[in-house]
This record gives C-alpha cells, sequence and structure tokens, in this order.
C-alpha cells in the first residue's frame, strides 16, 4: 500500500473505516476457512483414494495367484480386465518378481500405455499425470509378484472445482451477511462519535456552549463525551463571566470623559469611545478600521509607531507616555499627553488614552 492509498483511507469517515475494517478481517477469516476446507477435501479424498486402491489391490492380487504360480497371462490379464468397473484406473500390470510385466489392462487400448520400468515396493505417489500405486502379490507369506495401477484424478479435480463453487457462494453470502450485520453493529461506535462531531460543529459555528454531546455509553466513547461536556461548561462559564466583564468595561468608557480608542499592533483603529466625537469631533465608528495617523501629526507619527514595536515600563500595564499633536474633525492641532496601555490577555492589543482637559 503506498502513501497515496493510506492517505486516502486516512480521509474516510469512521464508518467507513469501521466497515472496511469488518469487511477486511471477515474476509481473511472466510478466506482461511476457505483454504482449510478445500485443503482437508483434497487431503481427505486422496486418503480415500489410496484405501479403495489398496483394497481393490488386495482383491486382483488374491485372484491374481494362480495365475501367477502357474504362469498364466491370459488368465491374470483376465482378473485385470475386471477394473473396467474402475472408471479411474487409467491402466494396471502384474510384475513377475525379476521385473517383467506378466500382464496389462490398458482402459483405452487406442491409446497404449507405458509401464514403468521399475519396480517399487508398495508404494503409491500423486503427479499431475494421475496416482501411481504399487502393491505387492502375497502368497503363504513370500512375494510372488507386484501389482500396478495408475488411476486418473478426474473426480479429484471434479470434486475441487464443485467444493469451490460451492465455498465460494456461500463466502460470497457470508460476507454479505456481514456486510449488513456490521452496518448495524458500527453504529454502537460511529453515532456516539457523528453525534459528538456534530455538536462540536455546531458550537464552532454559532458560538453557543449551552449545548452538550449526548452520552450513549460509559466506555471510552463516554468518557470523551463527559470531557468535552465538561470542557463546554468550562468555556461557556468563562464565557460568561468575559461578557460581563466586558459589559462592565464598556460601561466604565463608555461614561469616561478621557479620550480612549483601542488599536491593534499595526496601528488600526477597531473602538472608539462616545467622548472622540465629543471632543474631537469624530462622530460614533467615523474612525473603526482607520489608521491611527488620521488623528497622529506626521511629525510624530513615527514615534507613536514605534510604541506597538516595543515596550516601556512607566506603571503597571502601561507602555509609555507620549506627548505628541492630535488632529480635531476641523483639521486643528492640539498638543496632548497619551498613555498606551497594552495590560489586557491580547498582548497585540493597545490603548490609547488622551486627557480630555488637554484639548481646548
Amino acid at each position: 500500500m503506498n502513501k497515496n492509498d493510506n492517505y486516502k483511507i486516512q480521509s474516510f469517515s469512521i464508518k467507513r473505516k469501521l466497515m472496511l475494517i469488518i469487511m477486511i478481517t471477515t474476509s481473511i477469516a472466510l478466506t482461511l476457512a476457505w483454504l482449510t476446507s478445500i485443503t482437508f477435501r483434497i487431503l481427505t479424498f486422496r486418503e480415500k483414494m489410496v484405501s479403495n486402491l489398496n483394497m481393490l489391490g488386495e482383491v486382483i492380487g488374491y485372484n491374481s495367484t494362480s495365475a501367477v504360480i502357474f504362469d498364466d497371462p491370459e488368465a491374470a490379464g483376465e482378473t485385470l480386465s475386471s477394473l473396467k468397473a474402475e472408471q479411474n484406473i487409467i491402466s494396471a500390470c502384474i510384475y513377475t518378481n525379476d521385473g517383467n510385466v506378466f500382464a496389462t489392462y490398458v482402459r483405452n487400448e487406442q491409446q497404449p500405455e507405458e509401464f514403468p520400468l521399475q519396480v517399487k515396493n508398495d508404494i503409491h505417489e500423486f503427479s499431475e499425470g494421475g496416482l501411481t500405486f504399487f502393491q505387492s502379490i502375497i502368497f503363504n507369506e513370500e512375494k510372488i509378484g507386484t501389482l500396478f495401477f495408475k488411476a486418473d484424478l478426474h473426480r479429484l479435480y471434479a470434486l475441487i472445482r464443485g467444493d469451490i463453487l460451492f465455498i465460494t457462494l456461500l463466502l460470497l453470502a457470508c460476507l454479505f451477511l456481514a456486510y449488513l450485520v456490521s452496518s448495524e453493529l458500527q453504529r454502537i461506535i460511529s453515532k456516539p462519535i457523528f453525534d459528538l462531531v456534530e455538536t462540536a460543529k455546531y458550537v464552532s459555528d454559532n458560538k453557543d456552549y449551552s449545548v452538550r454531546a449526548s452520552k450513549y455509553s460509559a466506555d471510552e466513547l463516554g468518557i470523551l463525551v463527559d470531557a468535552f461536556n465538561e470542557m463546554l461548561a468550562e468555556i461557556e462559564a468563562h464565557d460568561a463571566q468575559m461578557q460581563k466583564k466586558e459589559r462592565y468595561f464598556r460601561s466604565l468608557v463608555d461614561e469616561a470623559k478621557d479620550l480612549i480608542i483601542f488599536l491593534n499592533d499595526k496601528g488600526t483603529i477597531f473602538y472608539q469611545s462616545p467622548s472622540v466625537e465629543e471632543v474631537l469631533g469624530y462622530h460614533h465608528q467615523e474612525l473603526i478600521g482607520r489608521k491611527v495617523d488620521v488623528l497622529i501629526h506626521p511629525d510624530n507619527i513615527e514615534k507613536i509607531m514605534g510604541i506597538f514595536t516595543s515596550k516601556g515600563d512607566e506603571g503597571e500595564g502601561f507602555i509609555t507616555k507620549q506627548q505628541f499633536n492630535v488632529k480635531h474633525k476641523k483639521g486643528t492641532w492640539h498638543k496632548v499627553e497619551g498613555k498606551f496601555n497594552n495590560s489586557f490577555e491580547d498582548d497585540n492589543v493597545f490603548v490609547m488614552v488622551i486627557n480630555s482637559s488637554d484639548i481646548h
């Protein structure tokens, strides 16, 4: 799996990931069961095939005893011809103790069969061509010859094909059933997570910290929901306290006679107190969004802008005091002393306070 495939999987939803994990796990388990079943069937069939040939060999060997003892190949051939009833036997023969072929049987006489030149003792071997089987012919506890069978594996192959088809269909049915079951079971995990995500989105979009996520269980997801709700409660309490402080602060600022102007570290104005309009003539919010240099004399602007990149230590929270000329809306200039303060939680917020008594 390359990085792109891994990234695609990571971008899947929780529901899709759970379904993917369940289906992959189920597929692996069913495939292993499928392979185990096929392997077991093949091994079982091979053992049964060898067992059947062993019993057949004992019968043929017993019936061929007289023919071998009395050196009668024709009688031995008639005994072997009874193998026509066994459809899987391709060929058979009887060897004498000196390794010569004594009698033969071939299922398809139009296709001559070559028999092994080397005689083996009581052994069977599977190959692509079929099963070869050697069995000794015993009389009075003495070996008088060897019986050879060659059997095809058509029935085995047919059995394998049938099993593969059946088990494959069964596997697909099990996978479909697993999909249906897992699509329901995954909700146990995915639904609490989806609800938590939706709650988080709602809080982020609406800034409403009064909502709470639903808790469905007491497991790790339940602990996560409790922690999330506890965090919302703390934020809600903090937000309420901040709003209370803000209302109180604004009431003080709005009632103040001094000129109070809020600026960011770029010198942009984002709040002006009502006293600005009363003293300098700029109506409510006229200065909002504008640079402070609309008020400051060009000779003083460099000194004032330098305040936002440096800090002084005159009084608690105050950066510095500066004398500069401030412009009235009518165009007149007035020399004043201003204090610049950044004692708020945000270091990038500055307050410029101008004593209204300085302006006449």
